[in-house]
């Protein structure tokens, strides 16, 4: 088996991009064309989806919410060929931060491409309270709730704060889809969108802050 294909097919130490199922063996693993069968038929539903609901009045995003976890169920469920063995490759995708790359710019571009300048600076302080002050309020809240109401066996601190910054760093894309279909206020939707775009960035600092804290509170107990 070549290099590429070792890469491809996820074994430890490698730093490929796509991974597929550990049991992967043999030059099956070596095409390429299973990994792109998932992307485009997303794509394919979005495009089919969009004007039914229109004509429907069902949102959007609730019809893709639908329609992908059926299929997520069935795909990795039902033995469907090639969409099975590509579901299965984007489950074992390696790194799996590779979504958190890939995804997170566009989406971020997006937001600021299409926010509203005026509003935005209008709505900034209420942004940056929603953005800093109340997502600091929440990494609090749900570490607090995993040590003393979920009470996770070996749980430090640190790692509830890891995991509630995690769950802050959201993204409203789904929501403000459906409050522009209703024809809610720009307003509404600045806040919404301006909010999301800082916090990402705020949640990814305390993302990292914690998990070194945790790291080293680990390594430190393991000597």
């Amino acid at each position: 088996m070549s290099d590429h294909t070792e890469a491809l097919c996820g074994n430890e130490g490698s730093t490929c991009i796509i991974g597929t199922p550990r049991d992967c063996v043999g030059e099956e693993c070596g095409s390429f064309i299973p990994a792109l069968v998932f992307p485009f038929l997303a794509l394919g539903i979005g495009l089919f989806v969009h004007p039914i609901s229109k004509k429907f009045r069902v949102p959007y995003t609730s019809m893709l919410m639908v329609i992908g976890a059926i299929l997520g169920v069935l795909g990795c469920s039902v033995e469907m060929a090639l969409l099975t063995e590509s579901l299965k490759i984007w489950a074992h995708i390696s790194p799996p931060t590779l979504f958190f790359y890939v995804f997170l710019a566009p989406l971020v571009f997006e937001t600021a491409f299409n926010t509203d300048a005026y509003l935005f600076s209008k709505l900034f302080f209420q942004i940056v309270y929603l953005a800093f002050i109340v997502v600091v309020a929440q990494v609090f809240l749900v570490a607090v709730w995993q040590l003393y109401v979920i009470q996770s066996p070996d749980w430090t601190l640190f790692t509830a704060l890891v995991f509630g910054s995690m769950l802050s760093a959201t993204d409203p894309i789904s929501v403000t889809a459906t409050l522009k279909e209703l024809g809610v206020s720009e307003q509404l939707n600045t806040l919404i969108e301006g909010e999301s775009l800082l916090n990402d960035g705020s949640a990814v600092v305390f993302y990292e802050a914690f998990l070194d804290a945790a790291l080293e509170g680990s390594s430190s107990a393991g000597r």
